[in-house]
């Protein structure tokens, strides 16, 4: 499968073959018997101009060019300007509803697990209730979204209750590995068992755009996308995610696939403490250009 962290990382799969093969040995006489029968008789072949020769030898080299740069520059998105004011039109909604949330998605735990739950607000609206005593446990989607299609992540969260004893002296460190949210994004790899994550955290310390990786697996990146207790008057922050541009922020350079994966989670097993966030109208989106 992929590989994950929150405090903890699922090690990608590896296979060997144990098949051998076994030669069969031939004695002198008979090699040097077949190879007095089987010689082919010999062919003459037509002689080229020299003008068509170097044309001819020109074709070969740039086939063999345009092979060499074909094969080892995979198909990647070339990051266009976007203006400001943009209008989307939809490529996923990822709804919360009860039950099919818990059966469309997986939950994957780390230690011990965070309380999920579907909860109806105002206007009866669906949310995602996560609450985390020492626990850590996330829920996944597979959504297998081409990275050509300029592909946003949008999505609202509320944030009750962060989790404390932390030391904040670096961002992601082992000790404090613990946020009130986070929404994970998973890019296919180069190989199967490979993925690039970009972790989106809210944070009660660092300021947002404060990036770093992941003390537990080194392709996944953490960023924080939203910091402190202060919300809109309501509670609820929305966040509007370029993912492309985020991985090229990340990464330094193109994604090399699709988008693959969507998470979230609330997590304190960590520091041993309490989280507690809401989660509602998340989307994945593309801009209309």
């Amino acid at each position: 499968m992929r590989t994950f962290d929150r405090g903890s990382s699922m090690k990608p799969m590896r296979f060997e073959s144990h098949e051998k093969l076994q030669g069969a040995i031939i004695p002198a006489t008979q090699v040097e018997e077949s190879i007095a029968v089987a010689e082919p008789p010999q062919k003459e072949f037509k002689k080229f101009p020299p003008f068509k020769k170097w044309f001819l030898s020109l074709i070969v080299i740039m086939n063999l060019g345009f092979a060499y740069f074909w094969l080892s520059h995979p198909k990647t998105f070339v990051s266009v300007h976007l203006p400001e004011q943009i209008s989307f039109q939809p490529l996923m909604n990822l709804e919360f509803k009860d039950p099919s949330f818990f059966s469309e998605w997986r939950e994957h735990v780390f230690h011990n697990k965070t309380v999920y739950k579907i909860e109806t607000i105002e206007n009866n609206e669906k949310v995602l209730h996560a609450l985390s005593h020492a626990a850590s446990s996330a829920f996944f989607k597979e959504v297998n979204i081409s990275s050509s299609e300029r592909p946003f992540l949008i999505w609202e969260w509320k944030a009750v209750r962060f989790p404390s004893n932390k030391q904040n002296k670096v961002l992601a460190a082992k000790s404090d590995n613990d946020y009130v949210g986070r929404i994970y994004v998973a890019f296919r790899g180069r190989t199967p068992f490979l993925s690039d994550v970009i972790q989106y955290v809210w944070d009660d310390h660092f300021p947002v755009g404060t990036t770093g990786g992941s003390p537990f697996a080194r392709n996944n990146k953490v960023f924080v996308v939203q910091s402190g207790s202060a919300t809109p008057p309501d509670g609820w922050a929305v966040e509007k995610r370029d993912l492309v541009a985020d991985y090229q922020k990340l990464f330094g350079k193109a994604p090399h696939g699709n988008v693959m994966v969507i998470g979230l989670m609330s997590d304190s097993d960590n520091t041993g403490t309490e989280s507690e966030i809401y989660f509602r109208r998340l989307s994945l989106q593309k801009p209309k250009i």
